[in-house]
């Protein structure tokens, strides 16, 4: 499963992505399968810093995470899921290579 991630922190530069080996991309679909479903909707920030980290696969399912809430777009059908302890917001971050991200930036968010 070939899929790429994205950490949104950069407004005026392209944000850092890297790929993501199959391991890490499995486990992160893992972990995505145990969130609970939310009937919630809320827009993603759109302030300058951190505002979240995607990533899309290449059968094209797309997944976005941020402060405790996460969407997937899959089969053009959009689903929603609380990350209450951010598990899979900071898994994704923790795939980025050494060195990718900002020194000091933590998936402790």
């Amino acid at each position: 499963m070939n899929c790429k991630a994205v950490c949104h922190i950069y407004s005026g530069r392209p944000d850092p992505g890297w790929e993501l080996t199959d391991k890490q991309a499995k486990e992160a679909l893992r972990i995505w399968n145990s969130l609970k479903v939310t009937s919630f909707r809320e827009g993603f920030p759109s302030f300058l810093g951190y505002r979240g980290i995607s990533i899309t696969c290449e059968d094209g399912r797309q997944f976005f995470a941020y402060n405790e809430k996460a969407r997937a777009e899959i089969n053009n059908v959009t689903t929603w899921k609380l990350d209450e302890s951010r598990v899979f917001e900071k898994f994704l971050i923790s795939t980025a290579p050494q060195g990718m991200l900002p020194q000091g930036f933590s998936a402790d968010l």
